[in-house]
Formats: C-alpha cells, sequence, structure tokens
C-alpha cells in the first residue's frame, strides 16, 4: 500500500489504521442509536395519541357508512335530525 509519495520502506502506523476504522464504527453506531431513540419516541407519541384519533377514525368510518339511508330519508321529506336519528337507532338496533 505504498502511495507515490511515500517510500517503499515506509511501514503502515496499524494504530492509526484501526483508530480510523473505531472512530468510523463509533460514528455510525451513535447514528442508529440516534434512530432508533427517534422511532421509540415516535411510536410512543403515537400510542399516547391513539387515544383521541381511535374514536375520531370509527366515528368516521360510522359516519360515512351511514351518510347514504339519511340521505335517501332526507330526499324523502324527513327532517335532518330525525334521519339521523332514525339511521343511527337501526344501525345499533342491526
Amino acid at each position: 500500500m505504498n502511495t507515490p509519495d511515500t517510500p517503499a520502506s515506509t511501514p503502515v502506523d496499524r494504530g492509526v489504521v484501526i483508530a480510523r476504522s473505531v472512530k468510523l464504527s463509533t460514528v455510525w453506531a451513535i447514528r442508529f442509536l440516534v434512530l432508533v431513540a427517534t422511532g421509540a419516541v415516535l411510536l410512543w407519541l403515537v400510542a399516547q395519541a391513539w387515544v383521541a384519533i381511535f374514536p375520531l377514525i370509527m366515528a368516521m368510518l360510522v359516519t360515512s357508512v351511514l351518510w347514504p339511508p339519511t340521505r335517501f330519508l332526507r330526499g324523502a321529506g324527513w327532517p335532518p335530525v330525525l334521519a339521523a336519528a332514525a339511521t343511527l337507532a337501526v344501525a345499533l338496533a342491526a
């Protein structure tokens, strides 16, 4: 591993080569630990927010499923509140 500017008799200092490799490994290990810690924090935040997110998702699902019958009843002349209440009562009974 002689370069043009070094004489052929110059030995390679293994300590320098090993220190460079250890330093590089340390930098990559720190990057990996930062990514793992960030992922853990994000998962914890999602778990904490799930208490609020899950009911919203379920409410949107129920609303989107019950909208067509409610729209039909409103088109048939039912008042909006009565159409929504009747649709919800039938859905809960089913």
